[in-house]
């Protein structure tokens, strides 16, 4: 993978892809973008080695045919697939909340600073590095974060703790980075995105988290309105 200075995915890996494909288990994006997702069902996928000896994973999909023109037809670019390198966090434990930072953009150092902040403030949690199948990874992180067995940590406190994790990934290269932050409750699952490059606006649209955390759904951050969206 070219944009991260060349890093190989080892066989391993590639074969737990393949296996995560078959049970679909990977949501597929368009662009990277996690507002943007193709409704697809998996055929098949298996490993298979290219003509310079080369494992890779292969996935066979079945797409609607006006959802597959809607999104550019048999332009393969803007299909979407990323991996995870765990990083912090103890393999075999089952965490609360995991962090990922794009490894183009992100140091390990401040994957690691925000996995302590998480980990001190929740409990079991990894910390990993983030890898776009894409020529330009856009900057972003990701954090999950599943309260099942914690149902009683007060939204706001719960948004604090992940304000003090995303702010490490703050006022540093690229000017603009994107959050997404997924809170699972059993029965619920809250999705919300974010785009910026100030502290200030993440703060504050962290700060009103507690306002979508009890509705579950899908929200973007407005700039404008100051305040989370539902998403169309």
């Amino acid at each position: 993978m070219e944009a991260y200075g060349g890093v190989r995915i080892s066989e391993t890996a590639i074969r737990s892809l393949t296996d995560a494909l078959k049970t679909g288990s990977v949501p597929f994006g368009l662009h990277h973008d996690p507002r943007h997702r193709l409704n697809a069902g998996v055929v098949d996928a298996f490993t298979r080695h290219s003509e310079d000896g080369e494992l890779q994973a292969v996935v066979v999909l079945e797409v609607d045919e006006s959802e597959w023109a809607e999104n550019g037809g048999g332009n393969a670019t803007g299909l979407s697939v990323s991996t995870r390198r765990l990083l912090f966090g103890e393999r075999k434990a089952t965490p609360t909340v995991t962090i990922a930072a794009d490894a183009q953009w992100f140091s390990d150092q401040q994957i690691e600073a925000a996995f302590r902040d998480l980990s001190t403030a929740l409990g079991a949690a990894h910390g990993c590095r983030l890898y776009q199948f894409a020529l330009e990874p856009p900057a972003v992180v990701a954090l999950v974060v599943t309260l099942q067995q914690m149902c009683t940590v007060p939204a706001t406190l719960l948004s604090s703790y992940i304000y003090d994790g995303l702010k490490h990934f703050v006022a540093r290269e690229p000017s603009i980075f994107n959050v997404t932050v997924t809170y699972e409750q059993t029965g619920k699952t809250t999705d919300v995105y974010l785009e910026t490059a100030s502290d200030e606006v993440l703060k504050h649209a962290i700060s009103i988290l507690a306002r979508v955390f009890d509705h579950g759904g899908e929200y973007d951050y407005s700039t404008d309105a100051e305040d989370w969206m539902p998403r169309n």
